[in-house]
């Protein structure tokens, strides 16, 4: 008669039991390596490359690098694997990116950062296997820590340094914007006292005034475009830059307007002899 001892009963007592424990783990095994199996149904529109339909279910291991088809086993990767493989391996990670709710793909990419044996390695990786269908469950086999010299958790030490740091960029930033803020309106407002004390003292209209009124144009300009680092104007910049830079145009064409004006002309008699210079 053929078969296993321990299953014919044959085996007695201690033996018995520790060849049956043997056989249940290698079955386990077994178990957890038939990863997941996809239905025919499930295959339904995946072929052999001789244009036949998948007669049956294909159960593809955990690593993924075999399948086994009605029975036969066959690689699914390297030698002797088939373009067919490759699309059964797709529907199988279809299927446990589904099982995941969408996640599969991002529990891989978290996976790469994390020391195989550890804690979370295991955590990610059970959740992977139980997507996949495998009832393999992985345990820490180490006490390091799991994350990379780069994701390593920063001491409470750290923390308040890291804190403390950006604490100043920000008050750095905010002192640099204030300063240039500052400038800006300073730039303004002398050029606004010049402008009107040109005007008391030469005259509306005057070069003296078109010549500081123009640069009471071009600090309110800058002031406007935050040119020293301060706060920009709002909503109506555009508008108000537009209105000024035509202003600014128009005050300088009667700047050059009155230089013209001024421009000697110099007169000479039949003899050559300059007499007397004129203005236009």
């Amino acid at each position: 008669m053929k078969g296993s001892p321990a299953k014919m009963g044959m085996i007695q007592g201690t033996a018995g039991h520790a060849s049956a424990l043997k056989m249940k783990a290698e079955a386990d095994a077994a178990s957890a390596l038939k990863q997941m199996t996809l239905s025919k149904d499930e295959l339904k529109d995946v072929k052999w490359q001789s244009g036949a339909n998948i007669g049956s279910d294909v159960t593809v291991s955990a690593t993924g690098k075999e399948m086994t088809v009605g029975g036969k086993t066959m690689p699914t990767k390297g030698e002797g694997s088939s373009k067919t493989a490759d699309k059964i391996l797709e529907k199988r990670w279809e299927k446990g990116d589904k099982a995941s709710g969408g996640t599969l793909n991002d529990l891989v990419k978290q996976r790469k950062g994390l020391k195989k044996g550890s804690a979370e390695y295991a955590e990610v990786q059970n959740k992977i296997n139980k997507a996949l269908g495998s009832k393999k469950v992985h345990t820490a086999t180490t006490t390091a820590t799991n994350t990379t010299t780069k994701n390593k958790p920063k001491s409470k030490i750290d923390k308040v340094v890291q804190k403390g740091e950006d604490k100043k960029a920000e008050i750095a930033d905010k002192a640099s914007k204030l300063t240039g803020e500052v400038k800006e309106n300073v730039s303004k407002k002398t050029a606004k006292i010049t402008r009107r004390g040109a005007k008391k003292e030469f005259g509306k209209g005057s070069k003296e005034h078109l010549a500081a009124k123009q640069a009471h144009l071009v600090a309110k300009e800058a002031d406007r475009q935050g040119e020293e680092g301060g706060r920009k104007q709002g909503i109506f910049r555009r508008l108000s830059s537009k209105i000024n830079k035509k202003r600014q145009a128009k005050n300088q064409a009667k700047i050059d307007a009155a230089n013209a004006e001024e421009t000697p002309v110099k007169i000479y008699d039949s003899k050559g002899k300059r007499r007397k210079n004129y203005k236009y």
